[in-house]
């Protein structure tokens, strides 16, 4: 008597699945009792003489008006009596000393210390307004957005740069204010040297609401700083529209 041959079923082949990338050693931002203020955090490297006068007005700016932000300095190894600056504002500030890992690991640094609702970002070597925090406080505290982006100057010139058509508005972080919340726990690329600024902004901004402020709050020291953490390799990494305001 013949018998009949079965043959197994294949199970049907599975559908390939997207592998769930792993941010591995990230800190998570602690989101919960936050503080109703503005952390305003500033990398420096061998920028003593600029850096103390960016710290002095903030200092005066909450001393002379009664109002109330985070000053957090990240001095990123510098040679130049940075850390004498600081121990001199012990009390004032946050400061953090670290060895030079360059602008992104320090920014990352201050993210993790602040302990503020809203962030700004400012280079030692730039210049802010006398009115700095009072603006920017003002501006980001609107319930109706995530981030807010300020038009700047150029040291040596009057002309006013601001791109209100980009979806990305500057490739600079100074020129924006966040939210915490916006944030999360998105982290400068510390490998990188070139553009570490908007690869995090192509990260965090997209999908958040925007705000355009007409508040002039920052001038951009190009020539301020040879050894500048943020400008000796970003030459270029600036808004590629500009705008009369």
């Amino acid at each position: 008597m013949a018998t009949k041959k079965t043959t197994a079923k294949k199970a049907p082949a599975k559908k390939p699945t997207a592998k769930k990338i792993e941010r591995k050693n990230t800190p998570q931002l602690d989101l919960s009792n936050r503080q109703d203020y503005l952390s305003i955090i500033i990398p420096s490297y061998n920028s003593r003489e600029s850096l103390e006068r960016t710290i002095n007005k903030l200092i005066d700016e909450r001393a002379n008006y009664g109002v109330t932000a985070e000053i957090i300095v990240i001095d990123d190894g510098s040679t130049d009596g940075t850390a004498e600056i600081l121990q001199g504002k012990r009390g004032l500030i946050k400061a953090i000393i670290q060895e030079n890992k360059g602008v992104s690991a320090a920014r990352n640094a201050g993210l993790e210390a602040s302990t503020g609702k809203y962030i700004s970002f400012v280079d030692a070597d730039d210049i802010i307004s006398d009115s700095y925090i009072q603006d920017v406080t003002a501006e980001i505290k609107d319930d109706a957005c995530d981030f807010v982006t300020f038009p700047w100057r150029k040291t040596g010139t009057d002309e006013v740069y601001f791109d209100v058509f980009s979806p990305i508005p500057s490739a600079a972080v100074w020129a924006y204010a966040f939210k915490i919340a916006v944030i999360g726990n998105e982290r400068f690329r510390e490998d990188w040297q070139i553009g570490e600024d908007l690869d995090w902004l192509k990260r965090v901004l997209p999908g958040k609401r925007k705000k355009f402020s007409d508040k002039i709050v920052y001038t951009y020291g190009w020539n301020a700083n040879p050894d500048s953490l943020s400008k000796r390799h970003n030459m270029g990494e600036l808004p590629l529209e500009r705008q009369n305001v």
